[in-house]
């Protein structure tokens, strides 16, 4: 008799744990409100699944309370913290990945967000390039959601993207080519602005929307900063 119970209340626990992530740009992140969302995540267990035993639900709960948890370093600038988060974590990750056909609407969008969460951690430690791999498997699996018909996935891929190509241009940096590539960039980040303003216009809900939005505010901000300004001395 206490089984039907027990699944019950593993049930209401995973919604309450995927409405803390879902919502976590558009009501924590802004706000700075990480410690209040990582905390509700730590309440309900989320960090302490074992990932052999868990279901698929369980997982994907598990990646996206990761990936907040590795946002808020990433925010607070403890980024030895969160390349810990990062290391435990990547065994989950790349077993959600080899499953991503199976994923549910939310287990995409965390797993994307997961990795999108990766990629800022190695941008801010300086490593570019392995930063742009893990953008570019974000980006590939808001992609595959959006294929599949997943509904939401895409609220973060103007976020993802702006993230992505703002990598690629501190790449050109390091290899000195950013005067070719600044006008490409620049392109990219005006189409992906062009694409989230068709999302807002469909009606999403208003955390969607927030998280559109605030995808569309970093495409803004990269577009005017992925400038190549010449620094060699002009001749008079």
């Amino acid at each position: 008799m206490r089984r039907p119970a027990l699944a019950k209340k593993r049930t209401i626990t995973i919604l309450i744990a995927v409405d803390v992530i879902e919502r976590f740009v558009a009501e924590y992140d802004v706000p700075f409100r990480y410690d209040e969302a990582t905390g509700e995540l730590w309440r309900l267990g989320c960090f302490s699944l074992r990932f052999d035993k868990a279901s698929l639900a369980d997982r994907e709960v598990a990646v996206g309370a990761y990936y907040c948890a590795m946002v808020r370093e990433d925010v607070n600038l403890q980024l030895a913290e969160g390349l810990q988060l990062l290391r435990r974590s990547q065994e989950l990750a790349a077993d959600l990945k080899s499953e991503a056909g199976r994923l549910s609407a939310f287990g995409c969008y965390a797993l994307a967000r997961w990795f999108d969460a990766k990629g800022r951690l190695l941008y801010r430690c300086g490593n570019h390039a392995l930063a742009q791999v893990a953008f570019r498997e974000a980006n590939g699996l808001v992609e595959q959601g959006i294929r599949r018909g997943l509904a939401g996935v895409s609220r973060c891929l103007a976020d993802i993207q702006s993230n992505q190509i703002r990598n690629e241009f501190e790449l050109t940096r390091q290899s000195g080519t950013e005067a070719s590539k600044a006008e490409a960039c620049r392109k990219r980040l005006k189409q992906s602005i062009e694409s989230a303003e068709v999302c807002l216009s469909c009606g999403p809900s208003e955390y969607a929307a927030i998280e559109i939005t605030r995808g569309l505010i970093s495409c803004l901000h990269n577009w005017l900063s992925c400038v190549h300004v010449d620094s060699r001395p002009h001749s008079k």
